[in-house]
């Protein structure tokens, strides 16, 4: 068996182009080999839809293998595959175009490449699901499924804050790391669990490891990205997403459906680097209500992310303003390799760094998602933190609500253990209301000690910031709060608003 096809791609061509082949006999193995200039490989998506209408493979092709296999078995099954049989019948082969860098590389000029579909090739594939499956071949709902993924396997059984990382990428879409690569630097910043979101893509797997890998994906359109975590299936949408990635009529309906069936299914939604550049949040009309998490701090190696970053502290310090309950998590978004450095960067794009620590009683998929909705979560660059906040006898815990005492006082101790010897500030916020507050030093360790007086039942919330003395983020702490707000400004765009006008004056 063997087909081969030839795609001429321009500034002009269709972001989808579709076309067919036909297993006729019993096969082992299904081989997509795709022969392409490694500069365009960033702008191509390839995706096989097997003769039940399952997708078999979906692949990104950027700085991966071009030579993508199809069997039962996850160990040699490229990544972004879904393991299985290889049903007879009449199969789709979807290639798609990702426009954001059709217009980069192509510069107005066309370019051509091949792929050849067959059961036999001579090429090795290394790049492989690994160990792991999350799935299982069913047709109950003809997609990807994570039937296999187990949501409450327990890593680690002590009850404290464990570190990870919400936003990362691999050589399934445009990172330059396998993903046993990714885990070996994992394992080096000491993450106990590491999220992969790749661009409308899936890990359908995962290597052997002792870091906990958790399912996400990476929502990517020319007007916004959007994290999901926790998600137990391919989204619905994601193929229209794809093929209609810069149309923003059609994708403006399509991201408010998708936010509001993802809460509806208790997936966690988290806006992206919402003021980084050209891939800024531009989707004004999305409900709040449906936001779990804002991505306050992406790659602070990256050229433009400290005032993007700040902007995105400053936003959803006026989200908690207005009485939305939007938790911050961070993300290093990161793509490079290890000796890699963005341009004025004096340190590597790597996992952890932002670290974003959530508080569990024992480290599993499902309690780290159960806390993060709760806001048990704070962000650091280089800092372990250690809060204990009181009420009375009462203690809780970063994005806890507390139970109105009158003429009590809120209790918040906090050390902070910086990995290097740094000179810090320590805010403590009150809405929006910055204040410098005094710390002690030991054996260099930071300490606060603050107290809060709960005068009157008014809606408050109460957040730490960590800055070192040149006003570079260290530490962001999720707030508690007390007392209740509604909203009065539901969409993303009413809210930007706010936030220019305050700007103004």
């Amino acid at each position: 068996m063997k087909y081969e096809y030839i795609y001429t791609i321009n500034e002009n061509c269709d972001n989808k182009i579709e076309n067919s082949f036909c297993v006729k006999k019993d096969i082992d193995n299904l081989y997509i080999d795709i022969d392409i200039e490694e500069k365009f490989s960033l702008m191509i998506y390839v995706v096989a839809i097997d003769s039940n209408g399952v997708i078999r493979m979906q692949k990104q092709l950027g700085y991966g293998e071009k030579t993508l296999l199809i069997s039962s078995s996850s160990n040699t099954t490229s990544i972004g595959g879904y393991a299985g049989p290889i049903v007879k019948g009449e199969w789709k082969l979807i290639v798609y175009i990702f426009k954001e860098y059709l217009v980069q590389l192509l510069d107005g000029k066309t370019f051509n490449f091949s792929i050849y579909v067959s059961d036999k090739c001579d090429k090795k594939v290394s790049q492989t699901i690994g160990e792991e499956s999350w799935t299982n071949y069913k047709l109950e709902k003809g997609k990807i499924t994570y039937n296999n993924y187990n949501w409450n396997k327990v890593i680690n059984d002590k009850e404290r804050w464990y570190k990870g990382d919400f936003h990362t990428h691999t050589v399934l879409s445009d990172g330059k790391e396998t993903v046993k690569d990714a885990m070996k630097k994992a394992r080096n910043m000491k993450l106990d669990f590491y999220v992969p979101t790749e661009h409308n893509l899936i890990h359908t797997g995962w290597p052997k490891t002792e870091v906990l890998a958790i399912p996400g994906i990476e929502i990517t359109t020319s007007y916004g990205h959007l994290n999901i975590f926790g998600i137990n299936e391919i989204p619905n949408s994601i193929l229209d997403i794809a093929e209609n990635v810069d149309n923003n009529e059609f994708l403006e309906k399509e991201i408010n459906d998708l936010l509001e069936n993802n809460y509806k299914n208790n997936y966690i939604n988290s806006i992206n680097h919402p003021f980084l550049s050209v891939w800024r949040w531009k989707y004004r009309n999305i409900d709040l209500r449906y936001i779990n998490t804002l991505e306050i701090i992406n790659d602070p190696t990256y050229m433009d992310a400290k005032v993007a970053n700040d902007m995105a502290i400053k936003f959803i310090d006026l989200l908690w303003n207005n009485g939305h309950k939007i938790y911050g998590v961070g993300g290093s978004d990161s793509h490079n390799l290890i000796d890699e450095r963005y341009d004025g960067a004096d340190k590597p794009s790597i996992p952890g760094d932002p670290s974003t620590y959530v508080f569990c009683n024992k480290l599993t998929a499902n309690n780290i998602l159960d806390s993060v909705r709760s806001g048990n979560v704070y962000v650091t660059r280089g800092l372990k933190l250690e809060t204990e906040i009181k009420v009375g006898s009462k203690t809780y815990m970063p994005g806890d609500r507390i139970n109105i005492c009158l003429n009590k006082e809120i209790h918040y101790k906090c050390k902070i253990i910086p990995e290097e010897n740094i000179n810090i500030k320590i805010y403590i916020v009150i809405n929006g209301e910055k204040t410098l507050i005094n710390h002690k030093l030991k054996e260099n360790e930071f300490f606060i000690d603050y107290i809060h007086e709960i005068e009157n039942e008014e809606y408050t919330w109460i957040r730490l910031e960590i800055r070192d003395e040149e006003d570079n983020f260290l530490g962001y702490i999720n707030p508690i709060y007390y007392g209740r707000k509604e909203p009065n400004k539901i969409t993303y765009g009413e809210m930007l608003d706010e936030m220019e006008k305050l700007n103004e004056n």
